[in-house]
């Protein structure tokens, strides 16, 4: 499993069969914005992650930290009950 962002951003193209330049087409930055950003290890701002993450069908959570978000059932399945 990749440690940051980009590692996991390219992970994820890997396995869905997409280029780095269809992704940034995809999301709508320059190919070198995602070349910079790998080669320097920066996270992009929160907009284009959010972006990147819709387009590769997974969480932000995932892409910064490596940790799968709970999904809704997760969370109300435990919910306690309501009192009406």
């Amino acid at each position: 499993m990749a440690d940051n962002f980009w590692g996991r951003v390219l992970e994820l193209c890997e396995w869905k069969g997409i280029s780095r330049k269809e992704l940034s087409a995809k999301v709508g930055i320059s190919y070198s914005s995602i070349h910079n950003g790998i080669k320097l290890n920066s996270i992009p701002s929160a907009d284009i992650a959010l972006h990147i993450a819709y387009e590769l069908h997974t969480s932000i959570e995932y892409l910064v930290y490596g940790n799968e978000c709970l999904s809704t059932r997760d969370t109300t399945d435990n919910a306690p009950a309501k009192n009406h």
